[in-house]
C-alpha cells in the first residue's frame, strides 16, 4: 500500500501536516461518532470506550480530541491508530484514502480490502 503523492514531501516522507490540514479532525471522528456542538468544541460519546454521558471532545481549531473518561488524546492520525488498532503508517494510509474518498465504499472498507489482498498474495 502506498500513500498518494499529494501526501508525500519531496523527500518521500509522509506530509502529516497536509493530512491534518486537508482533513479536519471532526470529519474523521464524525465518521464513527455523532458529534454535537457545545461552545467552541464538538462533543460525543467516546468511540474508544463505553460510556453513558458524553465526555469526548473534538476541537477543529486545535486539531485535537480529548476524552475526559478514558484520558485518550491526540490528533486525527492518533485517533485512527487507536480506533482501528493500526500503526502510524497504516493510519496515514487510511487518512489518505479518506481524503481522496470518491468511491462508494467507505475508507475503512477500501483500506482493509487492500490490506487483505496484500496478505493473501
Amino acid at each position: 500500500m502506498d500513500i498518494h503523492s499529494r501526501y508525500r514531501l519531496e523527500t518521500g516522507q509522509i506530509d502529516t501536516a497536509r493530512i491534518k490540514r486537508d482533513l479536519p479532525i471532526s470529519s474523521v471522528v464524525g465518521h464513527v461518532a455523532n458529534l454535537s456542538q457545545r461552545g467552541d468544541e464538538l462533543v460525543a460519546l467516546c468511540p474508544l470506550h463505553h460510556e453513558n454521558n458524553p465526555s469526548f471532545y473534538v476541537n477543529d481549531a486545535k486539531g485535537v480530541f480529548y476524552c475526559h473518561g478514558c484520558g485518550q488524546t491526540g490528533d486525527c492520525i492518533r485517533f485512527i491508530q487507536i480506533f482501528y488498532n493500526v500503526s502510524f503508517l497504516e493510519a496515514c494510509e487510511w487518512l489518505a484514502e479518506f481524503g481522496g474518498c470518491h468511491a462508494p465504499a467507505t475508507p475503512h472498507q477500501r483500506f482493509f480490502q487492500r490490506k487483505d489482498r496484500q496478505l493473501n498474495r
